[in-house]
């Protein structure tokens, strides 16, 4: 599926001090730029980082995984996600290390597409190469018990109630002391973050529910987006 923008646009905040960060739309995904160079893509509300030396040694066990079918390994950066001044130091890292970008040339060569369908694939787990560091634990555990994740109320996202949804989220990012966020960040990526993940095995009622969720959250925080 493609990257959910409400994803593109919280680690592009994430890694805002790193540089100039901007991002480009492929083919329903994102590549992101920090000083005019190409740093990471985020496929399928996935964050891939370019391999460096430099942030090999950064971030020590790494996984790595292709963003799209084909693609050359990257490092998938999941739970550090919500770390902003740790993946801000990552990505000015990875800045600094890669070659300038070359100049333009006036007829360039077309886009290439990644797939036959002009979009990217989800990726197999089986080609993710696990570091030993993360043997034993599912990512959703990972986030939600050692990262700078929040404490969520019990069944949060089985709720039947968009608003109640949301509600319970911004209660929890604002009363968090792990959160290296703003709240409504916290929050917003908490959700999206569950919809990429166990969203996949929901039905659509309850997709929706959640999809419906994310509004609510943007009115509680005053930004609700113009129909």
């Amino acid at each position: 599926m493609s990257s959910d923008k409400d994803f593109v646009d919280f680690i592009t905040d994430q890694i805002e001090d790193a540089g100039a960060i901007t991002s480009r739309k492929m083919f329903g995904e994102y590549a992101l730029y920090c000083n005019g160079k190409v740093i990471a893509l985020i496929c399928d509300n996935q964050l891939f980082v370019k391999p460096t030396a430099a942030g090999r040694a950064y971030i020590g066990d790494v996984d790595e995984a292709p963003p799209y079918p084909g693609a050359k390994m990257y490092y998938l950066i999941e739970d550090r996600i919500e770390d902003s001044q740790w993946i801000t130091d990552l990505i000015r890292i990875t800045a600094d290390e890669l070659p300038e970008p070359k100049p333009k040339k006036k007829k360039g060569k077309p886009l290439k597409k990644f797939t036959s369908e002009g979009s990217y694939n989800s990726i197999d787990p089986a080609m993710v190469k696990k570091s030993k560091s993360s043997q034993g634990q599912s990512w959703s555990q990972r986030v939600t018990e050692q990262s700078d994740a929040l404490d969520l109320d019990r069944g949060v996202f089985t709720w039947t109630d968009p608003k109640r949804i949301a509600m319970s989220l911004k209660h929890s990012a604002e009363i968090s002391t792990r959160r290296k966020s703003p709240p409504f960040r916290s929050a917003m990526s908490m959700l999206i973050f569950y919809i990429n993940r166990a969203g996949k095995n929901l039905d659509k009622g309850q997709l929706q529910v959640l999809e419906q969720a994310k509004q609510e959250l943007r009115i509680l925080y005053g930004k609700d987006r113009p129909k």
